[in-house]
């Protein structure tokens, strides 16, 4: 009997994890909030509940900060939803 490896591929490094997300977003979700699972979808399996955790924490310090536009965090008890502002720039070379 032969048993085969699976490697277990996550996702650990913030740009990788931020960029995920943005590509999560589409035209449609505009206007609408979402927890991060919804927007992650399939996705959030590549992630670690320690990783997951410790990007949200960033992700929201982030979004409070104004670095990031696209989406707006908004705490309704004790759920944290993101609304979708506009979508995100996929490709920033720098070019206003």
């Amino acid at each position: 009997m032969v048993l085969a490896k699976i490697e277990l591929f996550t996702i650990n490094k913030y740009c990788t994890q931020q960029r995920t997300v943005e590509n999560k977003i589409e035209k449609e979700m505009i206007g609408k909030k979402f927890t991060l699972f919804e927007i992650l979808k399939k996705s959030k399996r590549l992630l670690t509940k320690k990783h997951l955790d410790e990007f949200e924490k960033k992700l929201i310090k982030e979004l409070e900060n104004g670095d990031i536009s696209f989406l707006k965090v908004i705490k309704e008890k004790d759920i944290i939803f993101y609304k979708v502002v506009e979508e995100p720039m996929l490709f920033n070379f720098g070019i206003n």
